[in-house]
C-alpha cells in the first residue's frame, strides 16, 4: 500500500494581516475626513445648488445690501440725468429768448442808427435853409433901406361910385355875359313883339287856362313865354306868367378883350342914343364874375351905371310878374 506522505505546512501568521487591514482602514478613514473638511471649507454655490435640485434660492440680507446699494445709486444718477436733462432745456430755451432779444435789440440799433443819420441829414438841411433864409432877409433889408432912401413914387388912385344899389326904374339895356363873351341881347323889342303876340293870343284863352308860345328868334336869342288866364267871378283877364330868353349858340357875343375896344358891337350899343340914361344890366354867369370887372369899371368911366343879375349855371334869363327888379349901381 502506498505510503501516505505527510506534508509539513508552515503555520499562518495572522497579526501581520490584521496589521495591514488596520493601516488600510486607517488611510481610508484618513482619507474621508480630509474630504469632508475640504467639502466644509469649499463655499457652496446655493444658485447651482438650487438650479440642481430644481428649487429657488433667494439671495441673503448680506447679499441683497450691495445689490440695493447699487441700484439706488443707479437710480440717483438717472434723476440726476433727468434734471439735467431739464435744465439743459431750460437753459437751450432761455439760450433762444436771449438770442431773440439780441436780433431785435441789433435791429432797433440799427433802426436808431438810420433815424440818427436821417436827423443828422435832415440838421443839416434846415441849416442849410437857415442860412438862405438868414442871406435873403439881409438883401431884403437892403433892399428896404434903399427903398426908405430913395424918393417915393407918385401913386394913382382911382375912384369908383360908393357900391350902394338901387332899383333900377328906368331903361335899360341888357346884355349876357358867359365864358367871357358879351352879347347884347334885344329885350325892348322882344317886349314889343309880346305885346303884340299876347293880343293875337288872347282868344285861345276863352278854351284854355294857359299857353306857351315862342317868338321868332332875334339877336341870336329866343324868347319863350306863358300867358294865363285869370278868373274874378264873371270878368276875367289875360296875364303874362313868365317868359325866358335863350341864347341860340354858346358862342354867342364877343370877347370882353374885344367888346371894349372902340368899333366893337358892345360899344355901338353904349353910343346909341337910346342908351343915354339907361342901366346897364348884364346877366352874368359864374365863370365870368372877372370879365364882369373889367366891363363894369370901363362903364364907370363913360359914366353909366351898372346892374348885375348873377345866374347859376344852366340858369335862363327869365322874368314874370311875381320876380324882382335889378339893382343897379
Amino acid at each position: 500500500m502506498p505510503r501516505a506522505v505527510q506534508v509539513e505546512t508552515e503555520a499562518i501568521n495572522t497579526d501581520s494581516f490584521l496589521d495591514i487591514v488596520a493601516s488600510v482602514v486607517s488611510i481610508m478613514i484618513i482619507m474621508v475626513l480630509m474630504t469632508g473638511l475640504k467639502i466644509e471649507n469649499t463655499p457652496v454655490d446655493a444658485a447651482a445648488l438650487a438650479a440642481a435640485m430644481g428649487q429657488t434660492v433667494l439671495p441673503s440680507e448680506e447679499d441683497a445690501a450691495p445689490e440695493r446699494s447699487v441700484q439706488d445709486e443707479q437710480s440717483r444718477a438717472a434723476e440726476k440725468i433727468d434734471k439735467l436733462r431739464g435744465e439743459a432745456t431750460d437753459v437751450r430755451e432761455e439760450c433762444n429768448q436771449l438770442s431773440q432779444r439780441v436780433a431785435s435789440l441789433e435791429e432797433r440799433r440799427r433802426t436808431v442808427g438810420q433815424d440818427l443819420d436821417r436827423q443828422s441829414q435832415e440838421g443839416a438841411e434846415v441849416q442849410r435853409r437857415i442860412g438862405e433864409a438868414r442871406s435873403h432877409l439881409a438883401e431884403l433889408e437892403r433892399k428896404e433901406r434903399a427903398v426908405e432912401a430913395a424918393p417915393g413914387p407918385t401913386v394913382a388912385i382911382e375912384s369908383y361910385p360908393t357900391p350902394l344899389s338901387r332899383d333900377v326904374e328906368g331903361h335899360e339895356l341888357h346884355f349876357h355875359l358867359r365864358a367871357g363873351r358879351v352879347a347884347f341881347v334885344p329885350m325892348d323889342s322882344f317886349l314889343e313883339k309880346l305885346k303884340g303876340e299876347i293880343q293875337l293870343k288872347a282868344y285861345r284863352l276863352r278854351d284854355e287856362r294857359e299857353m306857351t308860345e315862342t317868338l321868332e328868334p332875334e339877336g341870336g336869342f329866343l324868347l319863350k313865354y306863358a300867358l294865363q288866364r285869370v278868373d274874378h267871378g264873371a270878368r276875367s283877364y289875360i296875364r303874362l306868367k313868365y317868359f325866358t330868353i335863350t341864347p341860340t349858340s354858346d358862342d354867342l357875343g364877343e370877347p370882353v378883350e374885344r367888346a371894349l375896344v372902340q368899333d366893337s358891337q358892345f360899344s355901338q350899343v353904349l353910343r346909341d342914343p337910346r342908351a343915354k340914361d339907361a342901366t346897364i344890366t348884364i346877366w352874368t354867369y359864374p365863370d365870368s364874375f372877372d370879365a364882369f370887372r373889367q366891363i363894369k369899371k370901363a362903364l364907370f368911366h363913360l359914366g353909366f351905371s351898372v346892374a348885375a343879375r348873377p345866374l347859376a349855371e344852366g340858369q335862363r334869363i327869365s322874368a314874370s310878374p311875381e320876380g324882382t327888379k335889378s339893382a343897379a349901381e
